[in-house]
């Protein structure tokens, strides 16, 4: 499920941020799982996504994806400055 969760990260990278670089960091540690996705695009405004209803369907299909792992995700953009992703799972108790 993460690795379609950074799939999706990375098609709306290429599909809408005119990006010239991406960096992805997966972090695993003892407590939990990160995930880090950056680019240096044309970012947007957050609250006009949230807000105008324009909400795409992959960013919901990464936020239900999430959700399901009981993770969360913070998404940070600004026009002009690209844009990051910031997944956090906990580690399940009983989990290796």
């Amino acid at each position: 499920m993460l690795y379609r969760v950074v799939q999706e990260l990375l098609n709306n990278i290429i599909k809408h941020s005119e990006a010239t670089r991406i960096e992805v960091l997966m972090q695993y540690r003892e407590d939990k799982m990160s995930i880090i996705v950056t680019d240096n695009g044309k970012g947007f405004h957050e609250n006009e996504i949230q807000n105008s209803g324009k909400r795409g369907l992959g960013l919901n299909n990464i936020r239900n994806r999430i959700s399901m792992l009981k993770g969360v995700i913070a998404i940070h953009s600004h026009p002009g400055k690209g844009t990051e992703a910031i997944i956090e799972i906990s580690k399940q108790p009983g989990a290796p």
